[in-house]
């Protein structure tokens, strides 16, 4: 989500998140002709490490939860997906 907010302090960090988002952007106009469609999925956090008690419980989406979302959509198309707590497979 930070590529979609402006957080100050972050810019430089922001700025590597962002910038898969104008690839994808670009590639779904480069590639519609061809019948081929691009999906921006932008998970809530992603589990990276194994979660210490000082960390917060926040909501993490597992790479299976993710990948589950993506086919759930892929037949609907759209050109952006936000991960929702609510989504359970």
């Amino acid at each position: 989500m930070v590529s979609q907010i402006r957080i100050p302090g972050l810019g430089a960090y922001a700025a590597t998140k962002a910038a898969p988002n104008m690839l994808f952007d670009t590639a779904r106009v480069e590639l519609a002709e061809d019948n081929v469609g691009v999906i921006t999925v932008y998970p809530q956090r992603m589990r990276q490490h194994q979660r210490t008690s000082a960390s917060p419980a926040k909501a993490i989406d597992t790479p299976e939860r993710v990948a589950e979302k993506i086919l759930l959509v892929a037949q609907e198309e759209p050109d952006e997906q936000f991960m929702d707590s609510s989504f359970s497979p």
